[in-house]
């Protein structure tokens, strides 16, 4: 796909030729598995299919890959919006709507609190933060150095985009998702005093809610807002629901 837009082949990974011909990703693991200790992959999630490719990968992973060090990266979502909708236009691809982006990123940071909640080994990086502490840390948590990782990342070369870049019509929907993606980012680095979230939504004492329990029910009703404004169901009379 890289070299098919003319990037190195190298942007994200290199997976070497090991079979004959193609072969399964699986098989490809497996076989880099006998090569190498740690072997990761990057998975992107798409806007269009987020809800569902999210729920595939988390029944997956835990399936197949429970033990397994998962390490979520966020980039603020104006950033990540006017971004990928540009990079479409630049390969010709459909530009996907603002609302499907948005909902799409927030319904990742959904798949991060599940993941925190019920996976051993959780944790995330931010870009707008990123720096030769964050490498410290990752190194410790691996378990494996990262000599001169830090040296690939170059704060002069990441993109920041004013809301005015967002066609009028969405940026009050990106506004809000900004604010939350802040109060996301600052829960997140403080570390949160539980990774439980509350068994029941309501509770006689205040004191039983979590603050990740409250993030979460704040994340749902944005993207549930999301959903019954822009992609309401359709009724089999073709009346909206």
């Amino acid at each position: 796909m890289h070299r098919s837009w003319g990037n190195q082949e190298t942007k994200s990974s290199y997976c070497p030729p090991l079979f004959a011909i193609d072969a399964p990703w699986h098989d490809y693991l497996a076989r880099l598995a006998d090569i190498y200790r740690y072997v990761g992959a990057k998975i992107v999630i798409n806007s269009e299919l987020a809800s569902e490719q999210a729920r595939q990968l988390f029944a997956f992973q835990c399936q197949h890959f429970y033990a397994s060090r998962y390490l979520f990266t966020f980039r603020n979502p104006l950033d990540v919006l006017v971004s990928t909708r540009g990079l479409a236009e630049l390969n010709g691809s459909r530009i996907a709507t603002c609302p499907e982006v948005l909902r799409g990123y927030f319904v990742v940071v959904q798949l991060f609190i599940r993941a925190l909640r019920n996976l051993p080994h959780v944790t995330a990086v931010f870009h707008e933060t990123v720096n030769a502490g964050t490498f410290s840390t990752l190194e410790q948590w691996l378990k494996q150095p990262l000599t001169r990782a830090g040296d690939y990342y170059n704060v002069s070369k990441v993109r920041h985009y004013e809301l005015s870049a967002v066609p009028e019509a969405h940026r009050a929907l990106t506004a809000e998702a900004v604010a939350l993606y802040e109060n996301f980012r600052r829960e997140c680095m403080a570390g949160f005093e539980l990774a439980q979230i509350e068994q029941n939504s309501g509770h006689f004492e205040q004191s039983h809610f979590t603050a990740l329990g409250q993030l979460s029910r704040e994340l749902s009703k944005f993207v549930d807002r999301i959903d019954s404004t822009y992609f309401p169901i359709q009724s089999p009379s073709g009346e909206e629901s």
